[in-house]
């Protein structure tokens, strides 16, 4: 108000304007919404794509996006105008061996996303947060489905495919040298896993690629003996052993 009870008027132009929009989200709280910083998110934005890449003009509070077999880009929206917005990306292209396309999320200008012009996807069911301030992109969360549930499998005398890969693979019993075939390199960077023959019987376990494409440490093949262990770690083309017992 002015000293004179008229109210105040404030000048149109960039700078206020954005001003405006942000004092009218901090005091718009829907009885459903979700107050997100300086951002009411109502509950249920989200958007679901497949093989196609997507530029964000209004604030999607999730994105779920099957890439398929090529690189899609996601592009987040302007700042300052969503500062304080949380948006999460998630790779959904399951366990489709074909679908070894990676999501990378990109800026509309010069804005970075933790100091960086983009930030890649690579892993299935990987999600990442972000927010962001008034002129850049933080990531402040990253998961994978993989990082809390990836299980221990014990083998009992059978050959496997291990697509969805396990943490630990144990080979009981066997009455004959038995193969364990490793999932898609390119389809869980990062991941690790560890094989072990725990049995003292004579039979081997002989680890092997994906379709016998992928190398484990330069090689077509790993081989157990009895009691012996290998750990492995995928670099999103192939496979390098990291730890032995």
């Amino acid at each position: 108000m002015t000293q004179y009870g008229e109210p105040a008027r404030i000048p149109r132009g960039k700078e206020n304007d954005i001003r405006l929009r942000r004092m009218y989200d901090a005091f718009q709280v829907p009885g459903d919404g979700v107050r997100r910083l300086n951002r009411i998110v109502p509950p249920g934005e989200f958007v679901t794509l497949s093989n196609s890449g997507h530029t964000i003009t209004t604030p999607e509070q999730t994105i779920f996006l099957s890439t398929g077999n090529s690189n899609r880009t996601v592009t987040l929206p302007i700042l300052p105008v969503y500062e304080g917005t949380h948006i999460q990306i998630r790779k959904t292209d399951g366990v489709v061996q074909s679908n070894v396309g990676a999501i990378v999320v990109a800026t509309p200008s010069s804005e970075k996303i933790d100091n960086a012009s983009t930030f890649i996807i690579r892993s299935n069911f990987e999600t990442v947060e972000l927010v962001g301030d008034d002129t850049n992109w933080h990531v402040i969360n990253q998961d994978s489905y993989l990082d809390g549930e990836m299980r221990r499998l014990r083998v009992d005398d059978t050959d496997i495919n291990t697509t969805p890969p396990s943490r630990f693979i144990f080979l009981d019993s066997p009455t004959a040298d038995r193969t364990i075939t490793m999932p898609d390199a390119r389809l869980y960077r990062g991941i690790t896993m560890t094989f072990i023959n725990d049995y003292l019987a004579p039979n081997t376990m002989t680890v092997v690629p994906y379709l016998n494409t992928q190398l484990i440490d330069g090689a077509s093949s790993i081989v157990l003996s009895a009691l012996d262990a290998r750990t492995v770690l995928s670099d999103g083309s192939l496979w390098w052993i990291i730890g032995a017992a």
